[in-house]
């Protein structure tokens, strides 16, 4: 029987070892991009929680209509900068207003109102289409306003 050159074995061990190398490689940037994914959705989670809870404070279940809205439109300020009298902001402040009459529609209706209650479901169903919207509109997510940092100045009366 003829001898094997070692070569030729030890250069199968090697693709082996450099196959195993890439492959773990390939896990973790995929495992790093997922748990970036996972961090950045768990914070937008909790953003929008908090950003609902702030407009259901502000509405507070007692205003309605173009007082609802307006609500709104001042804590989207307070939050984000948006404001109703600069022109770029108001497509988006109006595209929100879908958000504002959901949240309205599932508040129980006094006797004389003969709408049904809407269901719950339909708040976050309206946040997830304007964010996607908005998405569309500018190419970042809508919750990424919150990592805009606004440095705040002084008025300084001359």
């Amino acid at each position: 029987m003829p001898a094997v050159p070692p070569d030729t074995y030890l250069t199968l061990f090697s693709a082996a070892a450099q196959h195993a190398e890439q492959q773990e490689d390939q896990f973790r940037k995929g495992y790093a991009s997922e748990l970036q994914r996972l961090e950045r959705e768990r914070a937008f989670a909790h953003r929008r929680h908090g950003l609902m809870q702030r407009i259901g404070r502000a509405l507070d279940g007692g205003t309605d209509g173009e007082q609802a809205r307006q609500a709104v439109e001042r804590v989207l300020a307070q939050e984000f900068g948006l404001d109703p009298a600069i022109e770029a902001h108001q497509p988006i402040l109006e595209a929100f207003h879908a958000v504002s009459d959901a949240i309205e529609a599932t508040w129980i209706k006094d006797p004389p109102d003969s709408r049904p209650m809407a269901d719950p479901a339909t708040v976050p169903a309206a946040l997830a289409a304007f964010e996607a919207w908005y998405l569309a509109r500018t190419g970042t997510p809508f919750m990424a306003l919150y990592d805009v940092y606004v440095q705040e100045t002084p008025v300084v009366d001359w």
